[in-house]
């Protein structure tokens, strides 16, 4: 397969690639997960528009050649930066409430072949959520958790992991949930799922002690 293409596209994971380069791993709207190189990628660049960044939804071109029956991907330009979450990347609790969903999608998406399953599926899901999580008023906590406990729950679904979707109010329920699947299923948590669960967990504790209520 060789060619170019343009598509909507998410990025969930960067990695630093030889010296100026990045590993991209993208979600896109009709190829589902591409692991693309950004050649310059660390450099300023007309070509990327500053859209190899997070948080934004970026009309990406596509270049593939075939190298022994295998795609290989790189990103070429940013045509268009078509969505930016500014909320996202100024509040401390969206952000990495919104890494850890990225880095799950990644981590979950990689499991599926590199081009296909419900590409548009997936791509339209990251979207929503992170929409909904630039949305919301900065200090609410547990509508953060519950946002991203629901993506958890529809990623294991849609990608095979668990059968059942399962509706818990409760917020540290909730964190417990995922974080049960997380080791059932991937032996391990994201990253970011730490930082998120130490930091939205100790969050709704200071707001239920006897001592916040009497303020």
């Amino acid at each position: 397969m060789n060619g170019t293409f343009i598509e909507p596209s998410i990025i969930l994971t960067k990695k630093d690639f030889g010296e100026g380069h990045i590993l991209v791993t993208a979600v896109t709207r009709k190829h589902g997960l591409i692991k693309s190189f950004a050649f310059g990628g660390k450099r300023l660049s007309k070509r990327f528009k500053g859209g190899l960044e997070y948080f934004k939804v970026i009309e990406a071109e596509f270049q593939t050649k075939d190298n022994n029956g295998e795609a290989i991907f790189t990103i070429s330009s940013i045509k268009e930066i078509k969505k930016i979450f500014p909320n996202i990347i100024n509040n401390v609790n969206k952000f990495i409430t919104s890494c850890y969903m990225l880095e799950l999608a990644s981590m979950l998406l990689n499991q599926l072949e590199p081009c296909g399953k419900s590409g548009k599926s997936f791509f339209e899901i990251v979207e929503q959520h992170i929409k909904e999580i630039e949305e919301i008023p900065s200090n609410d906590i547990g509508t953060m958790v519950n946002i991203a406990y629901e993506l958890c729950i529809i990623l294991f679904n849609e990608t095979g992991f668990t059968s059942n979707m399962v509706k818990i109010n409760n917020t540290k329920e909730q964190l417990y949930r995922m974080e049960q699947l997380h080791s059932s299923i991937l032996n391990s948590s994201p990253k970011s799922f730490v930082m998120m669960y130490e930091l939205l967990n100790n969050s709704c504790s200071r707001v239920n002690t006897p001592e916040h209520n009497r303020r």
